[in-house]
């Protein structure tokens, strides 16, 4: 009886402190409090960039992640930070493009890459060369300040849409941390760059600017071709909403097809010039990567030495939060979802079914680490974000403080491990 007591009273306790939690972070949306909120957003990344840049000894090439196994240490033309026993990560190859983004060798400058497949992706590295001014020595510095610049404006945007819809404050802290973006900023990759083009689709898309679609959807789709999996449906989406309105035959619906013949053409014309490349595997069952990654990881802690074995259990459980956290933010989201003739609901059902699916396909190799599948859902959660802000909708407190603490421990993770 003192038991069951005691049970009541500690539920009780948990049930006023949720009212609590809730009345704090869904508050009226009021002017100071989003103001320091946005401090905070636009404070985040350059912290973390810091904490990344302490961590590599104050070199900026750090960030390049160039494992040593891709690296022709005797053809290097240019200093550069190399991590032992390993393969680095994917900047190395934006970093080899920034250096000359017309460069066909992929071997160019001691430097080793699929060149055919990254240059797809070719909008990151020639901004960051023309930022450069074509200094190779400022080229690691000006990779770094893109994604900053990207990461920051995406933030402006979204605090633009919770003040034109009156929504919660809380959300540009969920906005402004989103881990995606992070490991692209940390690692010198285009996620950012492309996350920022899919909130100004966003945005020009709520507002009807059509030419302005147009261009943020090319900016998303040579940043990285895989954003056809939201400017896709989008583009369904408007060529239905121009039948509708009898104008199928118009200049809007060319802008509303126009980007991804662009980059069917640009990937053709790579093909032409530099040969096939080869895009990674994709699983015939469904779950099939999932469910593989877990098992693997589950033996592979079995053979881990003594010493590392309780890093490595700590580093298993964090993939399998993270992945649980992604994909019930989505079905969350697609849960709410009314589709009422609303053009923005429908762009954002179908982006989100499409994106699903093919996560479901991929390889087990996504699954493995944070910082591959982190990215792959990165531009969706975006719009997930996107979505809750635009529409005023609510999340369990619980998910919010369960969300910072999983972004805090993956920023721990960004600055202090490779």
């Amino acid at each position: 009886m003192a038991n069951t007591k005691k049970v009541k009273l500690s539920l009780a306790y948990i049930d006023r402190n949720l009212g609590k939690l809730n009345r704090h972070f869904f508050s009226k949306n009021e002017s100071s409090t989003l103001k320091k909120y946005l401090i905070i957003a636009l404070c985040l990344p350059f912290l973390v960039s810091f904490g990344r840049l302490a961590s590599g000894g104050f070199d900026l090439t750090y960030f390049i992640g160039a494992g040593e196994y891709l690296v022709l240490k005797q053809k290097l033309v240019y200093p550069l930070k190399v991590i032992k026993d390993s393969r680095g990560y994917d900047g190395i190859s934006y970093y080899q493009l920034a250096l000359d983004p017309t460069n066909r060798d992929h071997h160019a400058f001691g430097l080793m890459s699929n060149l055919a497949y990254r240059k797809q992706r070719i909008l990151y590295p020639v901004l960051s060369h023309l930022l450069s001014f074509g200094n190779p020595h400022w080229v690691p510095g000006a990779m770094i300040m893109v994604n900053l610049l990207a990461i920051s404006f995406s933030i402006l945007i979204a605090y633009k849409l919770i003040v034109a819809y009156n929504s919660y404050p809380i959300y540009i802290l969920l906005f402004a941390g989103l881990i995606g973006s992070h490991i692209a900023l940390t690692k010198n990759l285009a996620e950012t760059l492309e996350g920022f083009f899919l909130t100004l689709i966003a945005y020009f898309f709520i507002k009807k600017k059509y030419f302005l679609i147009f261009l943020a959807s090319c900016g998303a789709l040579f940043t990285r071709e895989t954003s056809v999996l939201i400017v896709g449906p989008l583009s369904i989406i408007l060529l239905f909403a121009l039948y509708k309105e009898k104008k199928l035959f118009s200049l809007n619906a060319l802008l509303a097809c126009l980007p991804i013949l662009l980059i069917v053409t640009w990937k053709i014309y790579i093909y032409l010039d530099l040969g096939g490349h080869h895009v990674g595997d994709i699983q015939s069952i469904p779950f099939k990567g999932m469910l593989s990654s877990q098992v693997l990881g589950f033996k592979n802690f079995w053979y881990t030495s003594n010493d590392d074995q309780y890093a490595f259990l700590i580093y298993y459980v964090y993939n399998i939060v993270f992945t649980l956290w992604i994909f019930y933010t989505l079905i969350k989201a697609l849960s709410k979802i009314k589709i009422k003739n609303d053009n923005w609901n429908l762009w954002i059902a179908i982006s989100l079914l499409v994106s699903l699916v093919f996560a479901l396909f991929l390889s087990e190799s996504i699954y493995r680490s944070d910082l591959s599948y982190g990215r792959v859902f990165n531009g969706i959660l975006i719009l997930t974000v996107l979505f809750l802000i635009v529409r005023r909708q609510k999340v369990q407190p619980l998910y919010l403080l369960s969300t910072f603490t999983l972004y805090a421990f993956a920023y721990g993770r960004l600055i202090f491990l490779d």
